[in-house]
C-alpha cells in the first residue's frame, strides 16, 4: 500500500535535519558501501548497494507498539528523503570531531535521494522496476529514543509525523552493478522474472525488533504482484547476523564472489543467497505489464512533480520500458536473419572478401592458394583469416570439405559474428535512448540495403565494424552519467578496441577519437594511460607480433608496413582515388541510401554529439585520404542508423500542446499515420535495392566458379586461365581443387607508369593474348567478360576452344565498362 504524502519540499529548501552533535556508535560498519561509493562525491549519483544490515549489541531490544509498524513502498519525495537519510546513517561511520560533518552527510544524503528518485521513477538504465520499501512507526513512539533517528527520517503524512526505521529496494534487473549475477531462471525471458533486494538497513537502536523479517516479507509480497519468480540478495559473507535473517526468510546459498574481485573493489567477500516465490506466474506477468507500469509511472509522476531532466527526451521515446527483449531473444533474431542473408548471398563485391581471407587460410590449412603481394610485404596480419583457417581445419577433420559447404561455410560463420553486432547495437541503443529507440535502431540496421548486402561477407572490415560495436558498449565516456558500470568496463572496452587495431589498424581512426573523449572525462587519466592503455596494448599487439611472426617466419610487425604503405607513401591510391568529398556526397550517404533523412534528424533530435561527431571524425579523416571505399566507413554505419532508429522512435509518440505524451502506452498499439508512410518508405526503398545488390548484380564471377567447382570435382577441369581483371573471380579458396589456374597480376610497381598485366591486357586484348599464346601451355578452360570475349572470339575458336556456359553478371557498367555476363570456354580435342 502506498502512503499520501504531504507536499514535499525540493532538495535544496529542505531543512537541515542532521543536529549539530551527531555520535554514531564506535561499532558501526559502512563495510557494504566501501567499494561503491567514495566520499570524495563530484556527481549526485549513487550506485546501487548490496544488501547491508547494522549491527551490534545491545542488551535488550527498544520496545514499541508493533500495530502502529507500517510496512510500504514509498513514492512521496519526504519518505524517499527519509529513507535516504536512514541510509546514510546506517551506512556511514563519522568521526563528531571532524570539520564540516554535517554538510557532507547532507551532501550523500542528497547523492542518494536523487539516484533513489531516479531509480523508483523508471528511469535508471538496466532497470526494469525498483520499489523503495520502508518501514515506519510514528514519531510519538520512539520520541524518547534518539533526537538524531527522530529528526534525520521524520516525514509527514495525514497530519501525523511519521519515521523511517528501516528501508529496502527491491530491483527487477538481471543483475546489480559490481555484484553477482543470480542464474536463476534461465532462458528467454529471464530478465522479467529475476529480482534483486539492495540498501538493506535498519535503524541501529531498532534492531531485533523483526523489522528486518516485516522488510522481506513485504518484498516478498510486491515481487510476487510483479510476477518475480527468483529472489536474490547479496551479503558480506562476514555479516552472520543478516546471513542467519535471510536464510530464516527462506534463502538458500547460491554463489560467493571471487577473491580477487572483492579485493580490486576494496570491500569484503560477498555471497549470493536465492529463494523462489511460490506462486509467481510469469504468463500473468507478461499480460499484466503494460496495465501496471502504466499506472505505476502516472502515479509516480503525480507524486514526484520536479524528476530529473537528464532523460526526458528519452523517457518519452521509451513508452514501455518493461517490455524490452532479453539479451538472448535478440541475438537469436539477430542471428537467425543473417544465417538467411548469408544464404541468400550470390554476388561478388570486392576481391579482398576471397583474396586477403579466405584465400589465405585455404593456404593455410591445405597447403595450396595464393597469396598476394601484401602477404609477402607484411603489411596484412594472419589474425583475421586464421578464424576461417579454423573452419576450414573443422571441416577437413570432419570430411565436409565439399564444394557447397566451402563456399557457404565461411559466410555462416561471419553471420554468428554479424549476429553479435546486430545485438550490441541493439544493447549500446538500449543503454544509451531506451527500449522503443533500441528497437527501431535493430530494425534500421536489419533493413538497411547496404548492412545486408556486406555484412555477412568475410572482410576484415567487417569484424572491425561487430567489435567496435562491441567495444563501445563497454567505454565509460559514451555511456550517461546516471548508469552504472560493468566491473572491469573500460578494460575490456580498451582490450577489444586493440584486438580491432590489430586486426584492421585504420581503426586506429576510431579509438583515438574515443580515448580523447575519454581522458576529458576521466578522473583516473595517468592510470587510463600507463596503467591500462599501455599495458592492453602491448599485451593485444604483442600477440599480434608474435603470431605474425610464426606465419611470416621471420619478425614483421605489420602495423608499421601497413602504416608506411597506406599512409606514407599512399600505396592504395594504385587501385584508384575519388575527390575529397566523395564520403559525404556519394559513397556514405550511399550506404544510407533511404535512411539519410531520418539519421540526421536523429541526431539534431537525440544531440547525443559524442557518437555524431564520430561519425564526421571518421569520414572526415578517411576523405584525407586518395583512395575510398565503401567498407572503410562500415563501422560507423550502425551508429548512423541508430539515429535513424531514434528518429522513428520520435514518430511514435505524439506530443500535446502541454508537453504530455498522447497515445497508448502500448508499444503493440496502432502506429500513427507518418509512422506507417515512414516505415512503407525504408522498406520499399531498401528491401528491392538488397535484393538486387546481393542476388543479381555481379553474381557472374561467383556462379562461374561454383560451376567450375562441380567440375573439377568430376575430373573435367585440368586447368584454368582467367583472361580478366585481376582477382575478378573467387580462387582455390572456392574451387577446392589443386589444379594449375593462372590469373593476371596486378602487383603495384615500384616504377610508376608502367602498366601491369591486368591493364596490358584491358588497353588490348587481342595483343596481349596473341603475345601470351607464343610461350603457353594450353589451359583446359578459359573464363573472360563478354566486352573481352567479342574481340578474343576468333582467337579462341582458332585455337580450339568453344564457350560451354555463360553467366549473367551485371545490368550496368561498375569499373571496367560493361560486363554483362561470364563466358567460360574450353578446349575441344584436335
Amino acid at each position: 500500500m502506498a502512503l499520501v504524502s504531504s507536499p514535499s519540499l525540493p532538495s535544496a529548501d529542505r531543512p537541515n535535519f542532521w543536529p549539530s552533535s551527531f555520535h554514531s556508535p564506535s561499532t558501526a560498519q559502512s563495510s557494504a558501501l566501501a567499494g561503491s561509493i567514495r566520499l570524495p562525491l563530484r556527481r549526485l549519483r549513487c550506485p546501487v548497494t548490496a544488501s547491508h544490515l547494522c549491527t551490534h549489541d545491545q542488551t535488550l531490544p527498544y520496545s514499541f507498539d508493533r500495530s502502529t509498524l507500517s510496512v510500504a513502498e514509498a513514492f512521496s519525495d519526504d519518505q524517499l528523503w527519509a529513507a535516504a537519510c536512514l541510509r546514510v546513517r546506517s551506512f556511514y561511520h563519522f568521526r563528531p570531531s571532524s570539520i564540516g560533518v554535517q554538510d557532507h552527510k547532507r551532501s550523500l544524503a542528497e547523492c542518494e535521494f536523487e539516484a533513489l528518485k531516479e531509480r523508483v521513477a523508471g528511469k535508471r538504465n538496466g532497470f526494469r522496476r525498483v520499489a523503495c520499501i520502508n518501514a515506519t512507526v510514528p514519531l510519538s513512539q520512539i520520541s524518547n529514543l534518539s533526537d538524531d533517528l527522530c529528526a534525520a527520517c521524520k516525514f509527514l503524512i495525514d497530519g501525523e509525523d511519521r519515521v523511517v526505521v528501516g528501508t529496502l529496494d527491491l530491483n527487477q534487473c538481471m543483475r546489480l552493478p559490481d555484484e553477482i549475477t543470480g542464474m536463476k531462471p534461465e532462458g528467454i525471458g529471464a530478465d522479467f522474472a529475476r529480482a534483486y533486494l539492495s540498501n538493506v538497513c535498519v535503524a541501529t537502536e531498532l534492531q531485533r525488533n523483526g523489522l528486518g523479517y516485516a522488510l522481506v516479507a513485504k518484498s516478498k509480497l510486491v515481487a510476487q504482484e510483479w510476477g518475480i519468480s527468483d529472489l536474490y540478495v547479496h551479503v558480506a559473507v562476514n555479516n552472520e547476523p543478516a546471513k542467519k535473517l535471510y536464510m530464516k526468510s527462506g534463502f538458500v546459498y547460491e554463489s560467493d564472489e571471487p577473491t580477487w574481485q572483492a579485493r580490486f573493489l576494496d570491500r569484503p567477500r560477498r555471497i549470493l543467497l536465492w529463494t523462489g516465490l511460490p506462486g509467481a506466474m510469469r504468463q500473468r506477468h507478461y499480460a499484466e505489464v503494460s496495465s501496471s507500469f502504466s499506472a505505476d509511472s502516472n502515479t509516480r509522476k503525480n507524486q514526484n512533480p520536479n524528476p530529473s531532466n537528464s532523460r526526458q527526451s528519452d523517457e518519452a521515446l521509451d513508452p514501455d520500458p518493461e517490455l524490452s527483449a532479453s539479451p538472448r531473444s535478440v541475438f537469436a533474431l539477430c542471428l537467425a536473419f543473417r544465417i538467411v542473408n548469408a544464404l541468400l548471398l550470390q554476388t561478388y563485391f570486392n576481391p579482398d572478401e576471397h583474396w586477403q581471407a579466405l584465400e589465405v587460410a585455404h593456404y593455410i590449412v591445405f597447403g595450396y592458394g595464393h597469396l598476394t603481394w601484401e602477404w609477402k610485404k607484411g603489411i596484412r596480419s594472419y589474425l583475421h583469416p586464421l578464424l576461417f583457417a579454423l573452419l576450414y581445419k573443422v571441416l577437413a577433420f570432419l570430411g565436409l570439405d565439399t564444394p557447397w559447404i566451402m563456399i557457404k561455410a565461411p559466410r555462416l560463420l561471419q553471420s554468428t559474428f554479424s549476429g553479435v553486432g546486430d545485438l550490441y547495437l541493439y544493447k549500446l541503443s538500449l543503454l544509451l535512448f531506451g527500449n522503443c529507440v533500441a528497437k527501431w535502431a535493430l530494425f534500421s540496421q536489419l533493413t538497411n540495403w547496404f548492412m545486408f548486402f556486406c555484412f555477412t561477407r568475410t572482410f576484415s572490415n567487417n569484424l572491425e565494424t561487430v567489435l567496435t560495436l562491441v567495444s563501445l558498449y563497454y567505454w565509460p565516456c559514451l555511456r550517461p552519467a546516471s548508469s552504472k558500470l560493468p566491473f572491469m568496463s573500460r578494460k575490456l572496452g580498451l582490450a577489444i578496441a586493440a584486438l580491432t587495431c590489430a586486426i584492421r589498424p585504420t581503426s586506429a581512426i576510431i579509438w583515438l577519437y574515443i580515448g580523447l573523449l575519454e581522458l576529458l572525462v576521466a578522473r583516473d587519466r595517468l592510470k587510463f594511460i600507463l596503467l591500462e592503455v599501455f599495458p592492453i596494448g602491448v599485451l593485444v599487439l604483442g600477440f599480434t607480433f608474435i603470431l605474425d611472426r610464426l606465419m611470416y617466419g621471420s619478425w614483421i610487425f605489420v602495423p608499421l608496413n601497413f602504416l608506411k604503405f597506406n599512409f606514407l607513401s599512399s600505396g592504395g591510391d594504385y587501385y584508384g582515388t575519388h575527390k575529397w568529398h566523395w564520403y559525404f556526397t556519394q559513397g556514405f550517404t550511399v550506404m544510407l541510401l533511404t535512411f539519410l533523412p531520418f539519421s540526421i534528424a536523429g541526431i539534431m533530435q537525440s544531440r547525443q554529439w559524442k557518437l555524431s561527431g564520430l561519425i564526421a571524425w571518421v569520414l572526415g579523416l578517411y576523405s584525407l585520404l586518395g583512395h575510398k571505399e565503401f567498407r572503410f566507413v562500415l563501422p560507423v554505419l550502425p551508429i548512423a542508423l541508430m539515429f535513424s532508429g531514434y528518429s522513428l522512435a520520435a514518430m511514435c509518440r505524439s506530443v500535446s500542446p502541454d508537453g504530455k505524451m498522447k497515445g497508448s502506452q502500448n508499444i503493440h498499439g496502432k502506429c500513427p499515420p507518418k509512422m506507417q508512410l515512414a516505415i512503407f518508405f525504408l522498406l520499399a526503398t531498401n528491401i528491392p535495392m538488397a535484393m538486387y545488390m546481393s542476388l543479381v548484380h555481379q553474381r557472374g564471377t561467383e556462379d562461374v566458379m561454383n560451376h567450375l567447382s562441380k567440375e573439377a570435382v568430376n575430373g573435367n577441369v585440368r586447368s584454368i586461365l582467367f583472361l580478366m581483371p585481376c582477382h575478378a573471380t573467387p580462387y582455390y579458396s572456392t574451387l577446392h581443387r589443386n589444379i594449375p589456374m593462372r590469373f593476371l597480376d596486378c602487383t603495384p610497381s615500384e616504377d610508376k607508369g608502367i602498366p601491369d598485366e591486368s591493364d596490358q591486357f584491358m588497353m588490348d586484348p587481342v595483343g596481349f593474348v596473341t603475345k601470351y599464346a607464343q610461350g603457353w601451355s594450353l589451359p583446359s578452360h578459359i573464363v573472360l567478360f563478354e566486352s573481352e570475349e567479342k574481340p578474343l572470339r576468333d582467337f579462341l575458336i582458332s585455337h580450339s576452344y568453344r564457350e560451354v556456359k555463360r553467366f549473367f553478371h551485371a545490368h550496368f557498367e561498375v569499373d571496367h565498362g560493361l560486363q554483362a555476363s561470364v563466358v567460360v570456354y574450353a578446349l575441344t580435342s584436335r
